[in-house]
């Protein structure tokens, strides 16, 4: 798991230096950033645990690692890129989405989530 400490790297080196493993999003290496069990993100990805397991940075999960790693981003980026805050939010349920970001992520909902940091990034830009 995760340490819990403060970093003050931007949300770019952050997700550069904690989430890749040779040019590849690591499964792995982001449940730990976000202090979640693999198990959580292998069922954001559709795959059984002992596979992601296995090959947590197989190009097959590129994609969808990929539109996650955006929305830490865009989360580290609006809470001044502290990253207990950010596990914090994916944790909390928010009324607007009946649930956490997380549980919804792990029940195949990260659309609803995406969309909803969508929302809090365009209301920013007024």
């Amino acid at each position: 798991m995760a340490t819990m400490q403060r970093v003050s790297l931007s949300p770019k080196k952050l997700l550069l230096t904690e989430v890749l493993t040779g040019g590849r999003y690591d499964a792995r290496k982001l449940a730990a950033l976000l202090d979640w069990n693999l198990d959580d993100v292998a069922h954001y990805l559709g795959r059984d645990l002992s596979t992601v397991s296995r090959h947590s940075t197989s190009i097959k999960y590129q994609d969808a690692l990929a539109a996650m790693a955006v929305v830490v981003k865009e989360i580290l980026d609006l809470l001044g890129s502290d990253i207990d805050m950010v596990r914090a939010w994916f944790r909390t349920p928010i009324h607007a989405l009946e649930a956490s970001p997380k549980e919804l992520i792990v029940e195949g909902q990260f659309a609803r989530v995406e969309a909803l940091v969508s929302e809090y990034e365009s209301s920013l830009a007024f």
